[in-house]
């Protein structure tokens, strides 16, 4: 997004600039399943109405869904995410301690009755 349109996370045009670009990502994603192959999408499924929205996209264009749900604690969270932070090119978003703490109370974990295949990974 920043490398894209110059804005961040607090800039009031970035939702729509985001589903823009999901847009853009899913149609791509979209040639690589219907060739054959794996595709990774690697973006906010961290409640259970996104995850079932984007697991029932992929499972109509034909995909097996699975989910890697990143089970470290918040402590944990934030060392990984100062350590990127600390060598991230000018173009990649940066998150605070308090935006990674802001984000894990949003987050739903995945339950069994979503019928999504969950590999958790520490």
């Amino acid at each position: 997004m920043i490398r894209l349109y110059g804005v961040g996370f607090d800039d009031p045009t970035y939702p729509a600039l985001a589903e823009r670009c999901t847009a853009l990502v899913w149609d791509t994603a979209l040639q690589v399943i219907n060739s054959g192959q794996d595709v990774v999408l690697d973006w906010n499924c961290w409640s259970v109405a996104r995850r079932h929205v984007w697991a029932s996209r992929a499972r109509t264009a034909g995909a097996q869904v699975r989910l890697h749900h990143l089970t470290a604690d918040l402590s944990t969270a934030q060392q990984r995410s100062a350590d990127r932070n600390a060598c991230a090119p000018p173009h990649a978003h940066q998150l605070a301690n308090e935006d990674i703490a802001h984000l894990a109370a949003l987050f739903e974990p995945p339950q069994p009755f979503e019928g999504i295949e969950t590999v958790r990974v520490p």
